[in-house]
C-alpha cells in the first residue's frame, strides 16, 4: 500500500480489491456451472442418439458418467464387447474432458462459496501495552514492521511460525554481516 494514502482510500481500495475477487469468483463458478450442464446435456445426446436409450434413461446415465465417473461400461445403456477397442477409445475421450469439467466445477463452488480470506482479516484497531508487548517478538519495547507482519500473518492463520522462522533463518543466513539488511558486503 502506497505512503500517504489516508486510511478511507486505504478501506476504499481494499474493499474495491476484495469486491474485484468476489466478482471474478462468481464468473469462474458460473462459467463452471454452464461447463457442466453443457456436458451433461452432450452425454444425454450421445445417450440417446448412439445408445438410443429413452430420455430419462440418457439423463440418469449422463449424471451416472459424468458426476460420479463411473466407468461408461458399466452401465447398462453401454455395452462394452471384450476385444472391441472403441468403447475404450469412447471412455478415455470422454473422461479427460469430463475430469477436466467436474474439477473446475468443484474449484469454483468451493472458492465462490468459501471464505474471502482478505474479508476476514483481523485488523489491529487500537495499539495498547498489552498489545504492543504482543507484537514485540524481540522484547526491544518497539514493534518493528516484520513484528507486525509476523504477527499479523501469525493471528489470521496465513502462515505458521516454523515457516516464518524457515524463511527468516534464510535471511540471516544471507546477511554475512549481520546489518539486518541484504547488501553488497553480503554478496559472495
Amino acid at each position: 500500500v502506497r505512503e500517504g494514502l489516508s486510511d478511507q482510500a486505504r478501506e476504499d481500495a481494499q474493499k474495491e480489491y476484495i469486491e474485484a475477487q468476489t466478482e471474478k469468483k462468481k464468473i469462474n463458478f458460473l462459467v463452471g456451472l454452464v461447463n457442466v450442464a453443457v456436458l451433461l446435456v452432450i452425454a444425454v445426446v450421445v445417450f440417446v442418439f448412439r445408445f438410443q436409450e429413452e430420455w430419462q434413461t440418457a439423463i440418469y446415465a449422463a449424471a451416472v458418467s459424468a458426476l460420479k465417473m463411473d466407468s461408461l461400461c458399466s452401465l447398462d445403456a453401454v455395452e462394452c464387447a471384450r476385444g472391441s477397442y472403441l468403447p475404450l477409445v469412447i471412455t478415455v475421450a470422454w473422461y479427460i474432458p469430463t475430469y477436466t469439467i467436474v474439477g473446475h466445477f468443484m474449484y469454483s463452488t468451493s472458492a465462490y462459496l468459501g471464505t474471502e480470506p482478505d474479508a476476514a482479516m483481523r485488523r489491529v484497531k487500537h495499539l495498547n501495552a498489552n498489545k504492543l508487548e504482543q507484537l514485540d517478538k524481540d522484547g526491544d519495547g518497539q514493534v518493528t514492521r516484520s513484528e507486525f507482519l509476523r504477527a499479523q500473518l501469525l493471528e489470521n492463520d496465513l502462515i505458521d511460525a516454523e515457516t516464518i522462522d524457515s524463511i527468516l533463518s534464510n535471511f540471516d543466513a544471507l546477511d554475512k554481516d549481520g546489518s539486518g539488511r541484504l547488501n553488497k558486503s553480503d554478496l559472495g
